[in-house]
């Protein structure tokens, strides 16, 4: 369905927790549960990350104040109860944003390249996944404007990043490049409405 295509992430794992639970209710919702799970272990470690210059002691304790914050919050609960598809978008922005900020600390080409690839599946995710990139895109230029810690390693992580990203967002732009109409069609749904078009 058109849906599906949109959302083919979202699907492919509904499918695969259908195939071990069966078409039940818990199935049907294992994939937003677990999304939700994966949330917050990478807020914990992405506040230990963002904060690492702090000592391991104080970092931790940052990123157990946020990972309890967001498991507490009303909202991702809401989301990840129910099953929707919006709580795979969290989920893959905390690892993108947590794999960016090891490639520029650690500078391993590892850390890039799921960064790259994170970045990409946040847009095979759901509509509010298109965001993930920008995300992305402020961090990177927040180390390269404001921390000007840039050097060649970093660039080097900075540039397998993009690539990996590219490669995988290609069958993604082709149907987009096909199918012009859905690039944006969400958006419109949820703005023209709002602002009394």
């Amino acid at each position: 369905s058109r849906k599906q295509r949109r959302r083919a992430v979202a699907h492919l794992f509904d499918g695969l927790a259908v195939r071990v639970d069966r078409p039940t209710v818990i199935g049907g919702r294992m994939v937003s549960a677990a999304s939700g799970v994966v949330t917050v272990i990478f807020t914990y470690l992405l506040g230990v990350e963002l904060f690492n210059h702090l000592g391991r002691k104080d970092a931790g304790r940052i990123g157990l104040l946020a990972a309890l914050f967001r498991a507490a919050w009303y909202w991702p609960i809401h989301y990840n109860r129910v099953g929707m598809e919006p709580s795979m978008v969290p989920a893959v922005s905390a690892m993108a944003v947590y794999f960016v900020w090891r490639a520029i600390r650690t500078a391993r080409k590892r850390d890039a390249v799921l960064a790259g690839a994170f970045t990409a599946l946040g847009l095979y995710t759901y509509p509010a996944g298109r965001a993930v990139p920008l995300v992305v895109a402020l961090v990177m230029a927040y180390h390269l404007f404001l921390v000007r810690d840039f050097n060649r390693r970093v660039a080097r992580n900075f540039g397998i990043a993009v690539v990996v990203a590219f490669i995988a967002l290609i069958p993604l732009g082709l149907y987009f490049v096909q199918n012009p109409n859905w690039l944006l069609l969400r958006m419109q749904q949820t703005t023209l409405p709002t602002l009394g078009s």
